[in-house]
């Protein structure tokens, strides 16, 4: 790929995981971590390494409410608000 090319894909790319990430489209999210790590971009290897490094946080994000109580509704007994 030459300088260009790289700049596309990296932009496409990161339209497609803020995309993602909006739309809470979890389950794209393997198929966009193969698709960046196919680029050959140094700094987006970099990215996917660090998103399979904490899959698991990163995949909850894109489900923020899965597993997360409810905030509670007025004051609890021994709060200091």
């Amino acid at each position: 790929m030459n300088l260009n090319e790289d700049l596309r894909a990296v932009s496409q790319l990161s339209q497609e995981f803020v995309t993602l990430l909006k739309e809470r489209q979890a389950e794209a999210l393997d198929g966009w971590l193969k698709r960046a790590k196919a680029c050959h971009v140094t700094e987006l290897g970099s990215n996917v390494f660090g998103i399979r490094r904490d899959y698991a946080a990163v995949r909850a994000a894109f489900c923020p409410d899965a597993g997360v109580m409810a905030p509670r509704r007025g004051m609890s007994t021994g709060s200091n608000f």
